[in-house]
């Protein structure tokens, strides 16, 4: 009998993924217009965070979360924000994935994904990548000049951010900040000083502000009014 609770459990709990991945709940599918994913990682023991560097638009050469808008057919955020990550992290060249992987990924009852905030009908995967960070270091400017899709080429370098940079740059409204970015010829990750687009700001202020948030759905999901 305890056998069959396990498998009716499992049952459900895959339905409730498959039903957030394909199928999101009216109050999400309807009100969303863009996600993005924010890989975290380690360096010298320290948490840090993922950026890559705008190729165009008025914010060009800025260093912004891995994102987008909403496309036709994607019901769910988490389609978004994988097609986006997929995309401009160029991920089936550099860490081998391909975009049923990263949606897989992304999937809210993974315990890397950590926190998912939304805020301006626009969610953000904030999502442990340790386990890929040094393949995506030493492929990313390799994958670069193997593509010709520009759906691939919306970034051009990679940089670290640290954690706690980050947070104070957000807190003070502020998108110079310091970062370790990686050296598109030596492979090295050079201390240098990057710009920030200014809606990533925007788009995590209420979280570093501890802004009051609710839960829906999922513990991991904090709506922001």
């Amino acid at each position: 009998m305890l056998k069959i609770k396990n498998i009716l459990l499992c049952l459900v709990a895959s339905c409730i993924s498959e039903a957030f991945l394909y199928a999101a709940p009216r109050s999400i599918a309807y009100t969303f217009h863009s996600a993005s994913v924010l890989p975290l990682c380690f360096h010298h023991e320290k948490k840090y965070v993922i950026l890559g560097r705008e190729t165009k638009g008025r914010h060009k050469g800025s260093y912004d979360n891995f994102g987008g808008g909403r496309e036709p057919g994607e019901e769910s955020p988490l389609l978004t924000a994988a097609r986006e990550f997929f995309e401009e992290a160029n991920l089936l060249l550099t860490v081998g994935f391909t975009l049923k992987d990263v949606e897989n990924y992304l999937d809210i009852t993974r315990t890397h994904v950590e926190i998912i905030l939304a805020y301006n009908k626009s969610f953000t995967y904030i999502t442990d990548f340790q386990n890929y960070k040094k393949k995506l270091l030493k492929n990313f400017h390799k994958a670069l000049q193997e593509t010709t899709d520009p759906h691939f080429l919306e970034k051009d370098r990679i940089a670290l951010v640290l954690w706690e940079d980050l947070e104070r740059a957000v807190q003070n409204n502020r998108i110079s900040l310091p970062a370790l970015e990686l050296d598109p010829i030596t492979l090295q990750l050079i201390v240098t000083t990057i710009q920030l687009r200014p809606g990533l700001v925007h788009q995590l202020k209420p979280f570093f502000m501890n802004q009051a948030y609710r839960q829906e759905m999922n513990h991991k999901i904090r709506f922001y009014d």
